[in-house]
């Protein structure tokens, strides 16, 4: 997939308001969170 295509499909996405619901930022987050904590040891290592 190239980059254009990437970001077209991001874009109609933002777009269409599906990041407005609350239920979908908490999900989101909630990801986020789940990553920091299965990498945590590589991103201290990173920083230090």
């Amino acid at each position: 997939m190239e980059i254009k295509e990437i970001l077209s499909e991001q874009q109609e996405f933002f777009h269409s308001n599906k990041t407005k619901d609350p239920d979908f930022r908490i999900q989101q987050l909630k990801k986020v969170k789940r990553l920091l904590k299965e990498n945590e040891d590589l991103l201290y290592k990173a920083i230090y």
